[in-house]
């Protein structure tokens, strides 16, 4: 694609939206004369497969957009300028709420240097609709390195409207476009074979899954939190390979193929797959999800099956989504017909036992108490229902390097937050569940005061493990921890906070303790797992820096394991 500047891509950006849209079956635009609406105005004007109806009353304009979709059963686009042209349409847009007629309502918006500042034609236009709306989305000024998403982009906007997440209704586009606003067009991104991406909700019925399927030779499964539990059974009778994050539940018997993030990140291109079907929320992993955004480019297929109407699908690939209930993903896949390569699962099943083997070999030829190491010794507790893992490092370490997880994992990666985690942890031991909660010492420090309460008059048992490495040890293995100078790295993200852990837990009122290497941690975690009450292990492990090494070190040791069983 070229698109050779700032300009050029906000027209570009218009004129690929509206594309995608006729793609998806867009046939009438109703458009209102105005300004800064002229990059879309354009976009649509040159289309001779669209039908346009301009009217001069934003108001009656609405109504006429209303009526219709009405009668097409499909969503109608209007497009208004900047300014009380927007406020104009909120009467039809209430209509369309109530009487789930579909609209994809395009409203020009000042950049964000024009807001505030006394520009004409300009207020507040984000979320004018209220509720009324089934979305509200804002995709900010066009630049060119975002293009691979805007066919993504379009197909969430006509989706939304038509009713695939909720009942059909009005959708609120506020795109702010800057000067020159007839800028001329660029080349647009490609489009798909067929639509950008079919979405389908189950009513009560098994999903035909047989077009999705069919002669694939190579079938990668990514299960995550909300992944069926029988999914293992049937990845095995159909030839397909599944990966399991920590949260899926499917590494407790060690089947599920664990270890890719270490083994991708130099055997991609080996493992190719023909089609990916992701199942449930995403992996932590970057690794994993740039690695099928790489596949995708070159032309393997990517769906997503979930049972929440969410989208997964950050690095805009997903060709494909299917909504249902547990039971009906699984008996769908129970009926999609068998990979034709038994080949493939084989040459994954070798790696990841490869790269098992190597990574045993290579953290656990020491005592020493590592992140790690701890991730892989608190999976392996059957002793423990779940465990709580705070969303930075620890359900990282698990992912990466726990194989075989017995206990249920938790963890808060809606938003990823650092806040909360002790007091997640705290709400599962409530339950009567034996909880432990491994969490790194700035997110304890966060949460802090939840240990004033504790688990209050409520039996329950929890163990909280602090992963003290004196600092936020995610941001040693970003870019920042190169890029910026490293006084200045340290105040800003690394914040190193020494405290005593042992008196600010213990003036709370509960048990803590401090071990330094795995015999000791074991032995603290079988003294304290299912005990009643709160206790706290503070694992006092090395520094970020350390474990960046020792991650090298153990991706090194998995990727040369590996040389023979690949190559």
């Amino acid at each position: 694609m070229s698109v050779v500047s700032e300009n050029t891509a906000q027209a570009t950006f218009c004129a690929t939206l509206v594309d995608e849209w006729i793609r998806q079956g867009l046939t009438d635009v109703v458009v209102c004369p105005g300004s800064r609406s002229t990059p879309f105005a354009l976009a649509f004007a040159r289309r001779h497969e669209l039908r346009l109806h301009v009217r001069l009353d934003e108001r009656s304009a609405g109504f006429v957009a209303l009526g219709l979709a009405r009668e097409c059963s499909a969503p109608v686009a209007i497009l208004v300028t900047s300014g009380t042209a927007v406020s104009e349409l909120h009467a039809a847009v209430c209509e369309a709420d109530l009487s789930s007629v579909p609209l994809i309502v395009i409203t020009a918006d000042r950049p964000p240097e024009l807001q505030g500042v006394g520009a004409p034609q300009t207020m507040n236009q984000q979320q004018i609709f209220g509720t009324s709306v089934r979305s509200f989305i804002d995709p900010g000024v066009a630049v060119p390195s975002a293009a691979h998403t805007w066919r993504a982009l379009a197909a969430r906007v006509y989706e939304h409207a038509e009713g695939m997440l909720l009942n059909a209704g009005p959708v609120h586009f506020n795109v702010p476009l800057r000067d020159p606003l007839d800028a001329p067009c660029g080349e647009i991104p490609a489009p798909r074979t067929g639509p950008w991406r079919v979405a389908r909700k189950s009513e009560g019925g098994v999903v035909d899954l047989l077009s999705t399927f069919a002669g694939r030779a190579k079938v990668l499964l990514v299960a995550g939190e909300g992944a069926p539990q029988g999914l293992l059974d049937v990845a095995a009778e159909k030839h397909w390979v599944l990966l399991g994050d920590p949260r899926s539940g499917l590494r407790r018997e060690g089947k599920a193929v664990a270890l890719a993030d270490p083994i991708l990140r130099n055997h991609a291109d080996s493992l190719m797959p023909e089609l990916v079907v992701m199942v449930g929320a995403p992996w932590a992993s970057r690794v994993l999800g740039e690695t099928i955004a790489m596949w995708a480019s070159r032309g393997t297929t990517v769906v997503h099956l979930g049972v929440q109407a969410t989208l997964h699908d950050p690095y805009a690939v997903v060709a494909e989504r299917v909504i249902a209930d547990s039971a009906t993903l699984l008996a769908s896949l129970s009926a999609a017909p068998r990979a034709s390569d038994a080949t493939y699962v084989d040459h994954w099943q070798r790696a990841d036992l490869a790269a098992r083997v190597a990574l045993e070999e290579a953290l656990c030829a020491t005592t020493e108490l590592t992140e790690p190491r701890i991730a892989r010794i608190l999976g392996q507790r059957t002793d423990l229902h779940v465990l709580v893992a705070s969303s930075s490092m620890p359900i990282r370490e698990l992912e990466w390097f726990a194989p075989v997880i017995s206990p249920i994992v938790r963890s808060n990666r809606g938003v990823n937050g650092i806040d909360g985690v002790l007091s997640s942890a705290i709400g599962s031991a409530l339950t009567g569940k034996t909880t432990a909660c491994v969490i790194g010492d700035l997110a304890f420090l966060h949460d802090l005061s939840s240990l004033v309460e504790g688990l209050g008059p409520v039996s329950g048992s929890l163990t909280v493990v602090v992963v003290n490495n004196g600092g936020g040890g995610i941001f040693s293995f970003l870019p920042q921890a190169d890029s910026v100078e490293a006084d200045t790295f340290a105040a800003l993200f690394h914040t190193a906070r020494p405290v005593n852990h042992e008196l600010l837990v213990g003036g709370l009122g509960h048990g803590v303790g401090v071990v330094r290497d795995v015999g000791a941690f074991e032995q603290a975690l079988s003294e304290h797992l299912g005990a009643p009450g709160l206790f706290v292990i503070v694992a006092e492990v090395g520094s970020p820096a350390t474990n960046v090494s020792l991650h090298d070190d153990l991706n090194q040791a998995i990727a040369c394991s590996l040389r023979d069983v690949l190559n």
